[in-house]
């Protein structure tokens, strides 16, 4: 199947513009907020997760397209602290950190058990070349949740959308939208 350009996920890139607001410059340390994962009521009970021991570690791996276009990046949540790096091809292009508030990572934490439930392996975790991956991997003692979803079918793009919509929240404390921007 051949591969298209996507945007560097979407619900992820809230996350970067709110990060990239309260952090203008690379380097800085901001504040951040978290919604609700879920849009709402969350799982109640974290199942397994728990706010004082989750890490939370996303990256994603932009298709092969010129310098300019590509935005790959790593976001890792631990203590609270959401620490994102962006590059093009290797070469850094932000490097924030921000502060999640108590409330707000324990309510998102508290949602991650009932949203991730639904969240199968992909069809075929076999590479697709030129195209996008996004790997997550979120533990708390020992639970674990690891997900390495490369975007080829239409199965692994909607696995793809789902991660993407429970992550929203981080997405948005870090302001990935801003700092995967290519204009």
């Amino acid at each position: 199947m051949p591969t298209t350009r996507r945007s560097p996920r979407p619900a992820l890139l809230a996350l970067v513009a709110v990060l990239a607001l309260g952090a203008a410059g690379c380097g800085a340390t901001a504040a951040g907020g978290l919604g609700r994962a879920d849009g709402g009521g969350g799982s109640g009970g974290g199942g397994g997760f728990d706010p004082g021991t989750t890490r939370v570690v996303v990256a994603f791996d932009d298709s092969s397209v010129p310098p300019q276009y590509h935005r790959s990046y790593r976001i890792t949540v631990r203590d609270r602290k959401a620490h994102v790096v962006v590059d093009s091809y290797g070469t850094v292009l932000h490097d924030e950190t921000v502060t999640i508030a108590a409330a707000d990572w324990d309510r998102f934490v508290g949602g991650l058990h009932g949203q991730l439930a639904g969240i199968d392996q992909p069809e075929d975790p076999r590479p697709c070349p030129g195209g996008t991956v996004l790997d997550v991997a979120i533990t708390s003692g020992s639970t674990r949740f690891h997900r390495n979803i490369p975007a080829c079918n239409e199965h692994d793009r909607d696995l793809d959308d789902r991660l993407d919509a429970v992550l929203a929240p981080i997405a948005e404390a870090v302001h990935l939208d801003a700092l995967t921007a290519t204009d």
